[in-house]
């Protein structure tokens, strides 16, 4: 193994150091007869040295360089996939199921969890809309003797507000069997986050919730 290729292979530190000692000791063979004295350049010798440090600089690329990494198998990429998917970051599990496909199109794990794909995405959003119930924080609620709708609509208009208008709860009442309608709720309570304050009022008039991607019904228990 000659010595540029020992320059590449060692570790990085390893061969920083390996190529500065090597192109110093070859400069200082080719060098110490001029500062001697004991002879005089001569076009040969000056081609040789160009030579030499051509070869130094080589060997500084050559150490400097990251050996090319190599791609992940299929079943890498699969892997990937899985890891991101447990991440919430669904367009990163899409790319990585893809190819996967790409480098083993038989990998049938992969086709599952690519058919998965909408219904993660779809869960992930509901997931992110979820925590930012939770997240908002209402400063002041005081509701007395209010319907269920006026309490709902008020807390709508709230966290529109402290989230500066980047969220809203969007509540949408089904009741046609007008379970709600003589119900009344009061609530006094102050950084509150919503999630609680709408558990609170739910609970106070049997009702229960579900979180879709850009609203949340609110209906009676049991329906």
């Amino acid at each position: 193994m000659d010595e540029v290729e020992k320059a590449r292979r060692a570790p990085k530190q390893d061969r920083l150091n390996l190529t500065n000692a090597l192109f110093f000791v070859l400069l200082s063979d080719h060098f110490e007869v001029f500062r001697s004295g004991e002879h005089q350049p001569n076009p040969k010798t000056m081609k040789n040295t160009y030579l030499t440090i051509v070869t130094g600089l080589l060997m500084a690329l050559c150490a400097h360089a990251e050996p090319p990494k190599k791609e992940p198998s299929a079943l890498g990429w699969y892997q990937r996939g899985i890891a991101a998917t447990k991440a919430g970051k669904v367009e990163d599990a899409r790319l990585a199921f893809q190819r996967a496909l790409q480098l083993n199109p038989g990998l049938t794990q992969a086709k599952y969890q690519l058919s998965r794909i909408p219904e993660l995405n779809a869960r992930t959003k509901i997931a992110r809309r979820k925590a930012l119930f939770k997240s908002t924080v209402i400063p002041k609620i005081d509701f007395r003797d209010a319907t269920l709708k006026e309490a709902l609509d008020a807390l709508n208009e709230m966290a529109t507000t402290v989230s500066d208008k980047k969220f809203s709860p969007n509540f949408i009442i089904q009741d046609p069997g007008k379970k709600f309608e003589d119900k009344r709720v009061k609530l006094k309570m102050n950084n509150i986050p919503l999630s609680a304050a709408l558990t609170y009022l739910l609970k106070s008039v049997g009702g229960t919730a579900r979180y879709d991607e850009y609203a949340t019904p609110i209906k009676p228990m049991g329906k």
